[in-house]
């Protein structure tokens, strides 16, 4: 591929994140957060997971272009591209569960139209889930990833992860892998 293609779909990606984030900002602004979780809970979230959705990936894209531009060489610190991939495992997920909760809500809006109060309580519920589920997800992926290594380096074994006997290298190569399979 051309570099000169990959700098233009990084730059267009970018700017569409950025878009994004500004026009969240403009939303915010109309409508304070708090009449925002008056209003609806579940729909505060998904507004609030778009937010971090595309700080992340505006992040990744502005970090891939000085990579390009040889500003910033790759693989990076094995403890900063973990941290990344922990980010970017919560942020989509987070993103997912807002979606999920938000039609959640709606659908339970179209089915009992007249029950206010119980709604009020489905959608505390529902937030509460959609911060809980995630956080659980990443911390059950980390937790098998360290288990993995750990078990791995204290084998000997080489598993063909990353270099041979750099245990934070075969977590990273392995939490990519995932990442791969999941998306």
């Amino acid at each position: 591929m051309l570099i000169e293609v990959v700098y233009a779909e990084c730059a267009f990606s970018a700017l569409v994140y950025l878009i994004t984030v500004v026009l969240l900002f403009y939303i915010f602004k109309l409508k304070s957060v708090k009449s925002l979780w008056k209003n609806s809970p579940p729909l505060l979230m998904l507004f609030l997971s778009t937010f971090i959705l595309a700080v992340e990936h505006w992040k990744t894209v502005v970090l891939w272009i000085f990579v390009l531009a040889g500003l910033v060489t790759y693989p990076m610190d094995p403890v900063y591209t973990r941290i990344d991939q922990i980010a970017s495992f919560w942020s989509k997920w987070f993103y997912d569960a807002a979606t999920i909760g938000i039609f959640l809500q709606r659908v339970f809006l179209l089915v009992y139209p007249s029950r206010l109060v119980l709604n009020r309580k489905l959608a505390v519920v529902i937030v509460f889930l959609e911060v809980l589920i995630p956080i659980l997800l990443v911390g059950v992926f980390q937790g098998l990833n360290l288990m993995n290594g750990a078990r791995k380096t204290a084998s000997g074994s080489g598993s063909g992860l990353g270099r041979e006997g750099d245990f934070l290298s075969k977590i990273v190569d392995l939490q990519i892998s995932f990442q791969v399979v999941l998306l």
